[in-house]
């Protein structure tokens, strides 16, 4: 059998289309299979010149090809191209073609192939190379040496790393990483290289770009291995979470702050009322535990049926009309049966699935307190007036000036208990509005605004507290052996922030004896503070507050003297004495810096109760001095406390 046959036979075993050119290019013995791909019956495909088939750049290039042939050699040339047929072959080909040479003749064996499914599988291929590497995962190669060094990178590394594939190119990999997470990246190559794992996930890391930022990025990795089986690179598949995680962070930070809030949350469903979600100060003002409280109807931890009716008929209203929020107040009741007064603030969501009401509630005892405690001064205070009616010209005096006292302390304690309450209910509200989209750090000034309001009002409320018990004779005192520069120290210590704000300095002067009295340090403490608060409000910037102590004697007994100077503003001459008075301010601080008038006068009473003396006076060339003197004898704590 010659070549030829020999070929077509091998043609037709791989089930190949074929045919022969003699030497003057004319197309002999095609097989059937020829015939079917190049859609021609045999009698139109033999007789045609191949200079009619191919283009006439492929004819060329074949020629060209035909001269370079050696005689010993069987060479094969291989094209891509479409036949010129009459119809035209629809059908993409590659052609084999293969020189034959004998003494007398020459001829070429064509061997054709459909290459449709291999182009489109190409397309496919490229296209999903390229959706790779423009989409959002950046894939990277790593050589398993030292440094784990990237050998390959995808364009779109660059959004990463703010460099491009050459840049990157023999660097090492860890060198972009945080170094707290170096030793996990490289464990977890060691790892998946010794298990012999062909995919693995690692866990977040940070990689850092051009810029200095770092990105937190989570991996796909996969393994390459040579001959031996031995890890070569590892392929990482890379996608920035960056955005993920820190919206992850911001809301764990949000729930941490919601969590240890002074305000009771909880999240209600709005048709049954049960409770589905709820905060630790929830769960710890009702004695509850998370298990207990959850699935509670809100109403049932109330005191009262009329309670619970009333708190019913304001969520229906809330629903009903729709509005934004609803402001109420009801009495809680905790498992052991105690009660306490809350104020709620209810918010509707009825987009939610299911409809949710969000309430927040606020236990108002201490201010329930105060204003009962504000109602019983001014009552009081309306009794005094009129038990001096008996004799008309004192009566008159002391009626215009108790009317005058009574409305100056009024409007004085409206507008220091409404400034705060404002601004703690304003900031709430504000909060509760913008608590689902508002960032973390905008929600930590409102509540740093809540507490700062709510720490002033309470400091208000603690001097009426302390005035009206003092005027009821109640104050109680414990007197123990209290070392006074220590006492002095600590003072200085606790409000030396406020001096440093101010930039004054606050130097002491204590003698070389003891200075051990017996007094209520607790007392004295706070009467220490409350002079050495107004030295520090009422002195310039850049001045000094000096603090003397010395030995004294008062009615001929041991005595400690202390001395808060300042070099403020100083007080007139003839309101040295009145400035003690209650609800009454220096001229020169009321339109200023001046507060409610109760401090200096709850301090004389403190310093009275221990049997000593407190004064005012100007220093010679500027500020003012106030003066204590406290006994050092120890006294009866019966003294202290009776009426």
């Amino acid at each position: 059998m010659d070549i030829s046959a020999q070929l077509l036979e091998q043609a037709h075993i791989q089930s190949s289309a074929a045919f022969f050119t003699d030497s003057s290019k004319t197309v002999l013995s095609p097989n059937q299979l020829a015939c079917v791909m190049l859609h021609v019956s045999k009698d139109e495909l033999v007789g045609r010149q191949i200079d009619e088939l191919l283009s006439p750049e492929l004819v060329k290039r074949l020629y060209d090809s035909q001269g370079q042939i050696k005689k010993e050699e069987l060479p094969i040339f291989r094209f891509y191209t479409t036949l010129h047929l009459d119809p035209p072959c629809p059908t993409k080909i590659r052609l084999n073609i293969t020189l034959l040479e004998s003494e007398n003749e020459q001829a070429l064996y064509f061997e054709l192939f459909d290459i449709r499914q291999e182009i489109a599988f190409r397309n496919a291929l490229d296209s999903e190379r390229e959706m790779l590497y423009r989409g959002p995962v950046s894939v990277i190669s790593l050589a398993n040496q030292q440094g784990l060094n990237i050998t390959e990178a995808s364009p779109n590394v660059e959004r990463l790393f703010g460099l491009g594939p050459n840049q990157l190119s023999g660097n090492s990999y860890l060198g972009f990483l945080h170094k707290d997470d170096h030793q996990q990246f490289i464990d977890e190559s060691t790892d998946a290289a010794a298990k012999r794992l062909n995919n693995f996930s690692r866990k977040p890391y940070r990689l850092k770009n051009t810029a200095g930022q770092y990105r937190w990025i989570r991996e796909v990795a996969s393994t390459k291995r040579d001959n031996l089986g031995e890890v070569t690179h590892f392929n990482g598949y890379l996608v920035d979470i960056t955005e993920q995680f820190q919206a992850g962070q911001k809301l764990n930070r949000f729930a941490r702050i919601v969590s240890q809030t002074v305000e009771e949350i909880y999240v209600i469903e709005a048709d049954s009322l049960n409770i589905l979600e709820a905060n630790e100060r929830a769960c710890s003002n009702l004695q509850f535990n998370t298990d207990e409280l959850l699935g509670k109807s809100l109403p049932d931890l109330l005191c009262g049926e009329d309670n619970r009716n009333a708190l019913r008929q304001s969520f229906k209203k809330l629903i009903d009309e729709k509005t934004e929020s609803l402001v109420f107040e009801n009495i809680h009741q905790r498992k052991d049966g105690s009660s306490y007064p809350v104020e709620n603030h209810a918010h509707y969501l009825g987009s939610e699935i299911p409809a949710v009401i969000v309430v927040i509630s606020l236990d108002i005892t201490e201010r329930k307190q105060a204003e009962l405690e504000l109602k019983r001064h001014r009552d009081h205070l309306q009794e005094m007036v009129d038990e001096q009616t008996h004799d008309l010209i004192v009566a008159k005096e002391q009626a215009e000036q108790a009317n005058r006292a009574k409305s100056e302390f009024l409007a004085n304690m409206t507008h220091e208990l409404r400034t705060p309450m404002h601004a703690v209910l304003s900031f709430a509200e504000l909060g509760q509005a913008r608590s689902a989209k508002a960032v973390p750090e905008t929600m930590m000034s409102f509540f740093q605004q809540i507490h700062n309001s709510g720490k002033h009002l309470l400091g208000i409320i603690n001097d009426l507290l302390d005035l009206s018990k003092m005027e009821a004779g109640q104050m109680h005192y414990e007197i123990t052996a209290t070392d006074l520069k220590a006492l002095i120290s600590q003072c200085v210590d606790s409000l030396h922030p406020l001096a440093s704000k101010q930039q004054i300095s606050i130097q002491t002067d204590f003698p070389s004896e003891q200075t051990v009295c017996q007094c209520d340090s607790k007392r004295i403490f706070q009467v220490l503070t409350n002079l050495l608060s107004n030295a520090i409000k009422f002195s310039p910037e850049n001045s000094t507050v000096l603090i003397h102590v010395e030995p004294h004697k008062l009615n001929a007994k041991d005595a400690m003297k202390i001395a808060v100077i300042d070099q403020g503003i100083g007080i007139p001459d003839d309101e040295l004495e009145s400035v003690f008075d209650k609800f009454i301010q220096s001229s020169k601080t009321k339109t200023a810096k001046g507060g409610t008038g109760l401090g200096l006068s709850i301090s004389r009473e403190i310093i009275h109760h221990h049997q000593g003396t407190l004064s005012a006076s100007n220093n010679t060339d500027k500020g003012a001095c106030f003066s204590i003197l406290l006994p050092c004898n120890s006294i009866d704590n019966s003294a202290y406390n009776s009426n």
